[in-house]
């Protein structure tokens, strides 16, 4: 069965509080949200119901103790607690709300963590009903459990049980329940049904027609009741009946003391904090929730509590809270010092590849000054040829000449010795003025190709060229 209970307290991780004056401490509450859930869906209204329903408790006597969002070792924790406490207590009451179901006629309670993928996980992962019977029944007066549960809960869905289908999960509401003694236990539907959840923002059916009643001096525990299920079926138009089971004997029980009761202090509330409180209970501005603690801190403990959960909750989504902002700007700090190094070796990279430059421009300098304050060699033989061989310093001869010339210059004295045979082999020829005269076009397309070459640095194409060159005039 699939069953989900309203969620009562805030959505702040589990935490227990409790507070109440000791005059009204033999009239005890432990009210429980479960909201949170990991592994189903969440109950959004939950923690409006809860926070009214706290309240409304507080206001009539109650010593309201508040726990939300419990894993079972939790639940389990705050159920032990509570029913040490109701072992002293006149009336002892627990509202639960959060997703529950039924299997083989057992109601289980579920923690936020549970996952329940087989039957067998219920008892390491939820919490059986029986145990809040138990957390109650030490109470000389009145035990009261109330549960807002049915709605749809998708973890009995897709649990594996044992056996035939008489013992498949619940999925419309928790079983019906028949306590011993005088105990009553309170569902938000009949068991077999499912309940409603409300408007977003706003509060069940449920808890809207409790929290109404709960109010009324010297009611009946049992007509309070009835009037809370003839609100909420007027209300869904029939479609959610809530359902009491158990009884109390003959005797009257209030939750809300009358105005004759001899000796019983009348519950006191500021009504200036319930009217601010209205204003501000739907606002995400953390500053209207410190506000409201400051001026009614002590005036109404109850709505502190809850303005510091608030308060909690809302620097905790906006990672605003003084640890948080201390960490963000201590990173803030380490980035900006990052930023400021990274600029400083980016300059210093800037300089050294500045300094580099310059140390390299002033070796090409160096060496372009070398090289012409290198004497000529005193056998040089880039002088002008001798006149009875003038002849001979054909086109070609001239050409090797220059070539010569210019490797000195630039200080290749290999290039220029090759060139200088050349210009000697020319001029000594027997054929090199023939070969000047009958120079054809062919012949000279090579010589332009070896001379291309060389202005553009390929000096093995260039010789390649040049060999082709002197083929070509020598046939």
């Amino acid at each position: 069965m699939h069953t989900c209970f309203t969620i009562v307290g805030s959505l702040i991780a589990a935490l227990l509080i409790e507070v109440a004056s000791p005059a009204h401490a033999r009239r005890i509450a432990l009210v429980v949200g479960n909201s949170t859930y990991q592994h189903t869906r969440a109950l959004p209204n939950a923690a409006n119901d809860a926070t009214a329903i706290g309240i409304a408790l507080e206001r009539i006597g109650f010593k309201v103790s508040a726990a939300n969002n419990l894993d079972q070792r939790a639940m389990i924790d705050v159920l032990r607690r509570f029913g040490k406490e109701a072992a002293d207590s006149e009336m002892a009451v627990i509202f639960f709300a959060g997703h529950g179901l039924e299997i083989a006629g057992d109601n289980w309670l579920i923690p936020v963590s549970a996952e329940l993928r087989h039957e067998r996980d219920l008892q390491y992962e939820a919490v059986h009903l029986k145990l809040m019977l138990e957390a109650v029944a030490g109470a000389a007066r009145l035990r009261l459990i109330i549960l807002d549960a049915c709605r749809n809960n998708p973890l009995g869905e897709r649990m594996q049980v044992v056996g035939n289908a008489t013992r498949a999960a619940n999925a419309r509401g928790l079983g019906r329940v028949e306590p011993t003694g005088d105990v009553l236990v309170v569902y938000s539907a009949k068991h077999g049904t499912v309940a409603e959840d409300g408007p977003p923002g706003g509060n069940s059916p449920f808890a809207e027609a409790l929290i109404t009643n709960l109010p009324t001096p010297a009611l009946d525990v049992r007509i309070l009741f009835g009037r809370v299920t003839d609100t909420v079926r007027s209300r869904t138009g029939g479609r959610q009946e809530p359902f009491t089971y158990g009884s109390v004997g003959g005797a009257e029980i209030s939750l809300a003391p009358g105005g004759s009761a001899p000796g019983t202090p009348r519950p006191t509330a500021d009504d200036r904090a319930v009217e601010a409180w209205r204003r501000i209970e739907n606002s995400k501005d953390v500053r209207d929730f410190q506000a409201f603690r400051d001026q009614f801190g002590t005036s109404s403990p109850f709505y502190s509590r809850e303005a510091e959960k608030r308060i909690a909750a809302l620097e905790a989504e906006s990672g605003q809270t003084s640890q948080d902002r201390k960490r963000l700007d201590d990173l803030r700090q380490k980035e900006e010092q990052l930023r400021v190094r990274e600029r400083e070796l980016d300059e210093a990279r800037l300089k050294l590849k500045e300094e580099e430059l310059q140390q390299r421009e002033k070796r090409l300098e160096e060496e372009r000054e070398r090289v012409a304050a290198t004497p000529a060699p005193a056998n040089t033989r880039s002088a002008a040829p001798e006149a009875g061989n003038s002849e001979a310093d054909s086109e070609s001869c001239a050409e090797y000449r220059r070539r010569a010339t210019y490797n000195e210059e630039i200080g290749r004295p290999d290039r220029a010795k090759y060139w200088w045979d050349r210009y000697e082999d020319c001029r000594t020829s027997p054929t090199s003025s023939k070969a000047a005269a009958t120079t054809t076009p062919g012949c000279q397309e090579y010589r332009n190709r070896a001379v291309y070459n060389e202005q553009i640095g390929r000096s093995d194409r260039a010789k390649y060229w040049w060999d082709r060159f002197e083929d070509c005039r020598g046939k």
